[in-house]
């Protein structure tokens, strides 16, 4: 613990989540949304490696992860659309139970629209340039074209458009890194 590379700070933070991630496997049993505790324990590693590098929690990093766990708990729930008959046979909770398809349809936009705004203010806390706009407008504008298709009737358009949500954080990721390269 004492090599240096890693802040208190961050240490803190790894110690911190330890009984998120022990308590997600539980979320299903105990909550309607275990969509919400993945979406805060899948996305901690943002806020932890800024935590590593900078010393602090500040700046860009909470819009970001904000926006990380509204886009993380949206296509999570589409996912879980495929599951909601085995899901409620076993008398496990999901967000796809909880709001059904017609819910679905109108959360969905929501979260990823946050997201999306979300990721919009983090560049400019950030102080970002264009490449880092680009790929948070790339990544909108893909989120948009899943939702424009999106079947929760059809399990395998439900695992299509959740796949399609690694070129999603591949685009986010590109502007970012593009954007530290060129900036």
């Amino acid at each position: 613990l004492g090599s240096g590379l890693f802040s208190p700070l961050s240490m803190g933070m790894g110690v911190a989540s330890l009984p998120l991630v022990a308590g997600y496997p539980l979320a299903k049993r105990y909550t309607k949304y275990p969509q919400a505790v993945l979406a805060g324990v899948f996305n901690w590693s943002a806020p932890m490696g800024y935590a590593a590098a900078a010393g602090t929690l500040g700046g860009a990093v909470l819009p970001l992860y904000a926006g990380l766990a509204a886009w993380t708990f949206a296509y999570d729930t589409i996912y879980a659309h495929q599951d909601r008959a085995d899901d409620e046979a076993a008398g496990m909770g999901s967000a796809a139970l909880s709001l059904g398809p017609e819910g679905t349809r109108v959360w969905v936009p929501r979260l990823y629209g946050a997201a999306v705004a979300a990721w919009i203010g983090a560049g400019v806390v950030a102080g970002a340039g264009w490449p880092m706009f680009a790929g948070v407008a790339a990544a909108g504008a893909q989120l948009a074209r899943q939702v424009r298709g999106l079947d929760l009737a059809d399990p395998a358009a439900c695992l299509a458009a959740f796949r399609s949500n690694v070129r999603v954080g591949y685009t986010l990721a590109a502007g970012i890194a593009l954007n530290a390269l060129i900036m």
